[in-house]
């Protein structure tokens, strides 16, 4: 007799056919016994016992007039006495809605795409096409955008074959091969100005189509990874952000991306560490306009007014930090691995390359220190690198006094003497 007393709950329900699913038989929630006479159908314990199969869900159980933890109601805790009627949302959510929704199932729906794109043979346009397939335990997986079958979904892998992605796992990486690392998002934004990550993330990178947001997976939520330069470059010998490793990778001082970056953005021997804006434009963020542009742009600072950096030769010229102190005149190779000296700035007094009377003062076998006495000591190293290159000419004698305006010096080896 199918027609339940009033305290039976949701049995009627579950053993006919409605909307969403065809009749259970009894044994989904029950032990069936052979007879009325059979062991434990009929026992001292009042009530109905309820055993669940493992279809029902491993942690299914029943309780207090509740189910919990059920498959067929979406792994949701339902009261067997309420009269509900389910919807689609009442087990899986909805679209704008759809924390309960298994992989990558947000992301699909975020582009307009309907249950029956995927699942063509079982549902579509909000209702059950075929309950034999719903609520049985199995994933049916029946692309409706691929009429000739040359779509597939296997379930073992969980891998999407030539659909409208090649290839892609379900609820695994969200990007094509490559991009599964950070520093391969670098490659692809640079290499197509952004459009390989805004097709699907949006202009703004705040969800688009694909309705996940870049900040999801990176930063800890937050667009901080933005305005962190080591996510792109740089990173592996400082953290100023200057490479190496460059965008693509690379690693080699040989290579014009990476050159001389640490020798200039780390303290060297003749200097202290010099900020990016020294040689290029600095960004406040990575969406910043002209900062990925696949050029290499370097606009010099006062320091060097007149210098000028050719990449199709790696070399910088018209550099006061290269040049002998007096002019813009230094060039240097931007990938040499020559480590610079003294010498090869301010040449040495056998050679070219000294301002004014250095070379006549050198000849006579003075030190460095004798003129400039609070900046180098007698083995040419520098008392106070924070002083060199710095655009203005330090000179203090040992003996004597300097007159910068007038361009002499006092009361030294010699009487009077202007240089």
């Amino acid at each position: 007799n199918l027609t339940p007393a009033p305290d039976s709950g949701a049995h009627l329900a579950h053993v006919k056919n409605i909307a969403t699913h065809l009749a259970y038989g009894c044994d989904t929630c029950h032990a069936v016994p052979e007879s009325v006479e059979s062991e434990g159908h009929l026992d001292a314990e009042p009530g109905a016992e309820v055993i669940f199969p493992a279809r029902v869900g491993e942690s299914a159980a029943y309780a207090n007039g509740s189910c919990t933890a059920v498959y067929c109601h979406g792994g949701a805790d339902v009261s067997w006495a309420e009269n509900i009627e389910p919807t689609c949302a009442s087990c899986h959510g909805y679209a704008g809605s759809s924390a309960t929704m298994s992989g990558d199932h947000s992301s699909h729906l975020a582009r307009g795409l309907d249950c029956g794109d995927c699942h063509a043979g079982v549902a579509g346009n909000g209702i059950i096409r075929n309950r034999a397939l719903h609520t049985d335990g199995a994933v049916s997986v029946d692309f409706a955008f691929c009429p000739g079958g040359e779509c597939a979904y296997d379930s073992v892998t969980k891998n999407c074959t030539q659909s409208c992605h090649s290839q892609s796992v379900w609820g695994g990486a969200y990007h094509p091969e490559g991009w599964t690392a950070p520093n391969m998002h670098a490659y692809a934004f640079e290499r197509a100005e952004g459009n390989a990550c805004s097709d699907c993330h949006g202009s703004d990178l705040a969800g688009g189509s694909s309705g996940v947001s870049c900040d999801q997976c990176h930063s800890g939520g937050t667009d901080a990874w933005k305005r962190d330069c080591t996510f792109c470059h740089g990173g592996s010998e400082n953290s100023s952000g200057a490479p190496p490793e460059g965008v693509f990778g690379e690693s080699l001082r040989s290579q014009q991306a990476v050159g001389a970056h640490t020798a200039h953005v780390q303290d060297g021997p003749a200097h202290v560490a010099y900020a990016c804006d020294t040689c290029h434009p600095v960004y406040s963020s990575m969406s910043d306009e002209g900062h990925i542009n696949q050029q290499r742009v370097v606009v010099f600072s006062s320091l060097n007014g007149n210098a000028e950096y050719k990449p199709e030769t790696a070399g910088c010229s018209a550099l006061y930090c290269h040049g002998d102190g007096r002019d813009n005149s230094g060039t240097i190779s931007w990938t040499s691995e020559t480590a610079a000296d003294c010498s090869g700035c301010h040449g040495y007094y056998e050679k070219a390359g000294l301002s004014g009377k250095h070379a006549a003062h050198l000849g006579y076998n003075l030190k460095c220190s004798a003129c400039h006495k609070d900046y180098i000591d007698d083995g040419n190293s520098l008392l106070d690198k924070s002083r060199h290159i710095d655009g203005n000419v330090d000179v203090k004698l040992s003996v004597g006094q300097w007159n910068e305006t007038e361009r002499n010096c006092t009361a030294t080896c010699h009487e009077d003497s202007s240089w």
